[in-house]
């Protein structure tokens, strides 16, 4: 078991139905989780130097400029500790410290659909309209367990940032390390996301001027890579009857702090906290408008309210073999090109699309200038491009999609 936080606001807060507890394993070798496709970061912290950054953020939040931990994160804590570091000579109160290996996934996906603009300003009379379209995310996180808080915690951007050092997890770098937990994989975003991609069918995303229906939704592309990385958990009090409990990357000497606040719900519970969610989408309508307005930023906050902590909904049944689930230094570059390529495939298509329903010459892009171009030009000049997109796509698949049958 996780024994870090011990915090009794921790274990006695409400979690998600059916939530697994935290078991550690001292070893994952076994064929049906094979060490060729989960890598890691290696620990570079050590245990003295993480205790004195520990000092360091109880020392801030002993005292009045407690916001300096929200604000400034870890660049300042970086500036203090290698080059200006205050002396403090208080430990932090009743510490509680442990180290373990947090799993987690990045996945990458694509989504296509068909989504109708529901105008709310006209009459019943006015045809709506409906377009073909591809969503697509890079490096969405996902955890790789359920443990309620913990499992709101992201390594997701900008903490991926050091990502590429991630080495194949092999037994040395865990095996006879004293009190070391690796915490072992229960939940997949292939699972719980890319094999349930239909329930959004009927979903209304609400924008400025259009809702969007999501209907005929099907998976186009899914790899998740599993992922280890480091930390060190610490809780410590401050003042008489305050605790703190906080996250601490340990894969290099001036790593990032997450800090855990118990009054806050779901992914915001964590200061600093990673991303979720990098997508885009092929509809230019969506990523019209400004905050609140844009389809695609209110698309992209249903994400975060409705699937993020709905951690093991698809099952605990992981299948290692699935062809799907690949070593991300390996894969990840030919995955991103694919996909930037069938991105590029959907938006020619659906800007010939709206071409061909198109009344009206079109401003094009011909012998190096923008011109009044026919509608029948457009037409010829795009169903090129499309072909052209098509052929790219097709040369950019990976080799991993083409072996047995499973997409």
């Amino acid at each position: 078991m996780l024994r870090i936080p011990r915090t009794s606001r921790i274990l006695l807060r409400p979690a998600l139905q059916n939530v697994r507890r935290l078991a550690t394993t001292p070893h994952l070798l076994s064929q049906s989780n094979p060490h060729s496709k989960i890598h890691a970061l290696p620990f570079k912290l050590s245990e003295e130097k993480a205790r004195s950054l520990i000092d360091l953020t109880a020392y801030v939040n002993e005292h009045t400029f407690a916001s300096f931990f929200k604000i400034l994160g870890s660049v300042c804590m970086h500036l203090a500790i290698t080059r200006t570091k205050p002396k403090v000579d208080e430990k932090a109160q009743d510490l509680e410290l442990r180290k373990a290996y947090l799993p987690f996934w990045y996945l990458d996906i694509a989504v296509s659909g068909k989504g109708t603009a529901l105008e709310a300003k006209v009459g019943n009379d006015e045809k709506d309209m409906e377009n073909s379209m591809l969503g697509m995310a890079f490096d969405s996180y996902w955890p790789g367990f359920v443990y309620d808080p913990l499992h709101y915690v992201s390594f997701g951007k900008p903490h991926n940032q050091d990502i590429q050092d991630a080495v194949p997890f092999s037994p040395s770098m865990y095996q006879d390390v004293e009190d070391l937990e690796v915490i072992p994989f229960s939940v997949s975003p292939l699972l719980d996301i890319a094999d349930r991609v239909d329930v959004v069918n009927d979903t209304v995303i609400e924008g400025k001027d259009f809702n969007y229906k999501m209907n005929d939704v099907q998976l186009e592309f899914a790899a998740a890579y599993p992922l280890y990385w480091p930390v060190y958990i610490a809780k410590f009090k401050v003042g008489e009857d305050e605790e703190r409990t906080i996250v601490l990357a340990a894969h290099k000497d001036d790593p990032f702090f997450l800090q855990w606040e118990p009054e806050r719900e779901g992914y915001q519970q964590w200061l600093n906290n990673g991303s979720w969610l990098n997508a885009d989408v092929t509809e230019p309508f969506w990523k019209i408008g400004h905050g609140q307005k844009g389809v695609l930023h209110n698309a992209e906050q249903m994400y975060l309210n409705d699937v993020v902590g709905q951690f093991g909904v698809g099952g605990d049944d992981i299948d290692w073999e699935d062809k799907r689930i690949l070593a991300y230094p390996v894969h990840n570059g030919d995955n991103k090109e694919y996909l930037t390529k069938m991105y590029s495939y959907w938006a020619k298509t659906s800007m010939l699309n709206m071409i061909q329903h198109s009344e009206s010459a079109m401003v094009g892009f011909g012998k190096g200038k923008f011109e009044i171009l026919p509608v029948e030009k457009m037409i010829e000049k795009t169903e090129k491009e499309v072909k052209e997109a098509k052929a790219e796509m097709e040369e950019a698949r990976p080799k991993w999609l083409s072996e047995g049958t499973q997409a």
